[in-house]
């Protein structure tokens, strides 16, 4: 026994050596993949915050302009689209599903006020909900409300909000 004694002091410096460099190289990985991941969260909130933006633009264009930017929609939600698209990566197969659900029930909307009369082209403009006893307008402005509403949970949610 007398014989290891020499060699135990050194021997115990090398593992606590080998364990303070295993540590650091697990904290420094860990570090580096946070990097990615915060990377990832970042992007994921501004295609959010695009997407998101560029839905708002559009009904707020709808129902400030009146006809003029409802004869402009398929262009309005073609800019949309690109966004969209360009930022799709993103998003999950049921956040894409909700957003392309509540362009197209933009888009049924503003046709149903483009044919309505002018009491409810008027109620419209004024970002009011319109009050006008229809049989088509009243549930489509219900449906793109609740649709408006679902979008931008999971956006937020998707944003890390």
């Amino acid at each position: 026994m007398n014989s290891l004694q020499p060699y135990i002091g050194p021997l115990l410096a090398l593992i606590g050596t080998i364990a303070v460099v295993g540590f650091g190289f697990y904290q420094w990985r860990n570090q580096q993949q946070n990097l990615n991941r915060s990377a990832v969260s970042e992007a994921r909130r501004k295609a959010c915050e695009a997407i998101w933006g560029k839905l708002e633009e559009v009904n707020l264009r709808l129902r400030s302009s009146g006809e003029a930017d409802i004869a402009k929609l398929p262009l309005l939600l073609r800019e949309v689209n690109s966004v969209f698209l360009s930022n799709s990566l993103y998003l999950d197969d049921a956040q894409q599903a909700c957003v392309n659900e509540y362009a197209a029930a933009i888009h049924s909307f503003a046709e149903l006020i483009g044919a309505s009369d002018e009491d409810a082209k008027d109620e419209w403009s004024a970002t009011m909900a319109p009050r006008i006893d229809s049989d088509e307008l009243i549930p489509a402005y219900e449906r793109m409300s609740a649709l408006r509403a679902t979008v931008k949970g999971q956006l937020l949610h998707a944003a890390g909000g």
